[in-house]
């Protein structure tokens, strides 16, 4: 599930750097790595990570210009994730023993 994004933090990022461009990525498949007690789960497990066109934020001290940046960079991630039946682990994935 993707958490929402830190928006703070990327504003302050932004701001600190305005010439840099951010690299938006998106992560899948983490979550089979990983039970709640963050043990390992199983071996060989696939992580996919897709690196996105480099952008250039707007100026941060634009609320509504960076919150629609903040919005755009979310579903850029969002729509390279795979389908969400396909994010859930299998009953016998989640209550498998390390």
């Amino acid at each position: 599930m993707l958490r929402p994004f830190q928006a703070a933090m990327l504003r302050a990022l932004c701001a600190r750097a305005p010439a840099v461009p951010v690299l938006p990525a998106t992560c899948s498949g983490t979550w089979r790595l990983a039970s709640r007690a963050y043990r390992p789960l199983v071996r060989g497990g696939e992580v996919v990570v897709r690196f996105h066109r480099p952008v250039r934020a707007p100026d941060t001290s634009d609320p509504r210009a960076f919150a629609a940046f903040v919005r755009a960079l979310e579903r850029t991630v969002r729509g390279a994730l795979p389908l969400a039946e396909d994010l859930a682990p299998t009953e016998d994935q989640t209550d498998r023993a390390p």
